[in-house]
């Protein structure tokens, strides 16, 4: 969470930024049937796969039990953050976990 503050706070240089917040909707029903160590590792591989859709400068963190946030630097536009929201939303749609549980999430975005 400091990480990102201090990028708000100091402005990206290179253009706009976005913030996409990811709310894991599955999260609580894995914790539920599988126990909470289950939705930690939940939570911690859906954060780890979604890395790969962006690049080094930008960061992604937990912020709650069901929450991720990104913080993209230098998106460019508008357009582009909502293509890379979209882009998270498929790409954790296609996982399906043991017990045939699909990955759902439900996404904000915010252009600063």
């Amino acid at each position: 969470k400091d990480i990102i503050r201090k990028k708000m706070a100091a402005g990206e240089k290179d253009g706009l930024s976005a913030l996409i917040v990811i709310s894991l909707d599955d999260y609580r029903r894995i914790a539920d049937k599988f126990g909470a160590h289950a939705g930690n590792v939940f939570a911690r591989e859906a954060a780890l796969r979604i890395k790969t859709l962006f690049g080094e400068k930008d960061i992604i963190g937990r912020i709650a039990d069901d929450r991720l946030v990104v913080y993209i630097g230098g998106i460019g536009d508008a357009k582009a953050a909502y293509a890379k929201a979209l882009k998270v939303r498929e790409y954790l749609s296609n996982i399906v976990l043991p017990g045939n549980i699909n990955v759902e999430c439900s996404l904000g975005l915010s252009i600063i």
